[in-house]
C-alpha cells in the first residue's frame, strides 16, 4: 500500500511539474506583434534592449547570456521579440534568443548576468558593480512599477502601411509618323519637368501575400513647341501636361534570409495629358489601361529596408482624346526603387524612384491629322509611333497604425 501511494505521489508531483512547461509549449511566438507571454534565454554575450525594433532606436538596457526573460511580442516582421529583463522592457533581435521548448516553461531570472554577480542596480537601472563600472542603462530597476504592457502588443495590428512622398520627375514623349517629312507630325518630342506627388498602401494579412496599392501624379508641367516657321508656327507653342500611374497588385513572397523575393500580378493605368489642341492637335492625351506581372525583391538591413520591383504591362485598352491616331498596340514596362530608414515603430523615411515606358504602335486610319502644311489638303499618316515616359522620384514619410 505504502509503494502505491508513493508512486501514487510522485505520479501527481510530476504532472504538477509538467504542466507549465506543456502549456508554454501551446502558446508560440506569432508574428504580427501579438502579444505571447513565454520565456526565453539569452545566447550571446549580451543584447542591447531597445526602443523599438530595429538598431537605429536608442538602447535601454542590456540583457546577459544565460539570463531568462519573459518575452512578450514578436514585431510583425519576426525578426525582432519585445522582451521584459530585470523590468526594464525592450526590443532584442530573434537570434539572440533561446525559445527552444526546455527554456519556455521555466521561471524568469530577472536579467541575473551568469558572468558577473558583484553588481547591483542604481536608481537609474544601470548595473554598478563593486569597483564602482556600470554597464548598460535603463528604464527603472527591480522595486519600480513596470508602466502596463502597450495596447499595441495586448490585441492583434493591422498590418497596414500607408506612405505619402513628394517629388520632382519628367514627363516625355516621342511621337513619330509616316508622314510627309514637311509635316510637324513626322517627329514630335518634349520632355518637360514636373512636381510629383505620391501615395501608396500595402496590407500584408501573411508573410507569403501582400496587396499593393499605389499612385503617381505629376503636375505643374509646360511641353514647349519652338517656333518653325516652315511647319507654320510664328511664335512657340505651349501644351500644358500632367500624368498619372495607377497600380493594384496581389503580392506572393518568399522570406529568404533578411529578405524576399516575390511575384506580383494586378491591373496598371498610365494616363498622359496633354491639354491644349487648339488650333489643332499636335499631342493628344493618351490613357492605357493593361494587366501587369513582375517581380519584386527586398532585404532589411538594421533599420534599413531595400526594395526593389519590375514588369510589364499588357494592353486592355488604349485610348486618345480627343482624337485618335489609329488602331493602338501597345506594351508598358516598368521598375521602381524603394528605401527606407525605420525611426520609430510607426514612422520612417522612404525614398523612391520609377521610371515608365509605354511604347504604342499605331495603324490604319485616324483622326489625328496634318491640317497645318499643305494649303486646303489636310494629310493624314497610315503608321506611327508613340513612345511615353515617366521618370521621377520622391522623399516622404510612411506610416503603420
Amino acid at each position: 500500500m505504502r509503494s502505491a501511494a508513493r508512486r501514487l505521489g510522485l505520479c501527481a508531483l510530476a504532472a504538477l511539474t509538467l504542466a507549465p512547461v506543456a502549456h508554454a509549449q501551446q502558446v508560440p511566438v506569432r508574428p504580427g506583434g501579438r502579444a505571447v507571454n513565454t520565456r526565453g534565454k539569452i545566447k550571446v554575450d549580451y543584447a542591447e534592449l531597445r526602443a523599438g525594433p530595429g538598431l537605429a532606436f536608442l538602447a535601454r538596457g542590456r540583457a546577459y547570456r544565460g539570463d531568462l526573460v519573459d518575452v512578450l511580442a514578436r514585431d510583425e516582421t519576426g525578426d525582432w521579440l519585445e522582451i521584459t529583463a530585470n523590468g526594464v522592457r525592450g526590443f532584442v533581435p530573434v537570434r539572440a534568443v533561446d525559445l527552444s521548448e526546455a527554456v519556455r516553461g521555466r521561471a524568469a531570472s530577472g536579467g541575473r548576468d551568469r558572468r558577473q554577480q558583484n553588481y547591483q542596480y542604481d536608481a537609474e537601472g544601470r548595473r554598478v558593480f563593486l569597483d564602482g563600472r556600470t554597464m548598460g542603462s535603463g528604464e527603472g530597476t527591480v522595486g519600480r512599477e513596470e508602466a502596463p504592457l502597450p495596447q499595441a502588443l495586448t490585441a492583434d495590428r493591422l498590418p497596414l502601411r500607408v506612405w505619402v512622398g513628394f517629388g520632382a520627375g519628367r514627363i516625355s514623349r516621342d511621337f513619330q509618323a509616316g508622314i510627309e517629312p514637311d509635316s510637324p507630325l513626322r517627329k514630335l518630342v518634349v520632355s518637360p519637368a514636373a512636381i510629383t506627388t505620391e501615395l501608396g498602401a500595402d496590407y500584408t494579412p501573411h508573410r507569403h501575400l501582400a496587396l499593393r496599392l499605389g499612385f503617381r501624379d505629376a503636375r505643374l508641367s509646360d511641353a514647349i513647341i519652338p517656333a518653325n516657321a516652315a511647319y507654320g508656327f510664328s511664335d512657340e507653342i505651349s501644351i500644358n501636361t500632367n500624368a498619372q500611374q495607377l497600380e493594384l497588385d496581389v503580392i506572393g513572397r518568399l522570406p529568404i534570409g533578411p529578405g524576399f523575393v516575390g511575384a506580383y500580378g494586378g491591373l496598371w493605368l498610365f494616363r498622359q495629358a496633354f491639354q491644349r489642341t487648339n488650333p489643332f492637335a499636335l499631342f493628344l492625351t493618351t490613357t492605357f489601361l493593361g494587366a501587369s506581372a513582375g517581380l519584386t525583391a527586398g532585404a532589411t538591413l538594421g533599420p534599413i529596408e531595400l526594395t526593389g520591383r519590375g514588369g510589364v504591362a499588357l494592353p486592355l485598352s488604349v485610348s486618345q482624346d480627343p482624337q485618335d491616331s489609329g488602331d493602338a498596340d501597345s506594351l508598358g514596362l516598368y521598375g521602381g526603387l524603394e528605401v527606407a530608414w525605420q525611426l520609430h515603430r510607426q514612422w520612417a523615411l522612404v525614398a523612391a524612384g520609377w521610371y515608365t515606358r509605354v511604347q504604342t504602335d499605331f495603324s490604319g486610319g485616324g483622326t489625328h491629322a496634318d491640317p497645318v502644311t499643305g494649303g486646303d489638303v489636310v494629310r493624314d499618316y497610315v503608321t506611327a509611333r508613340q513612345t511615353d515616359g515617366f521618370l521621377g522620384g520622391s522623399l516622404g514619410v510612411r506610416w503603420q497604425p
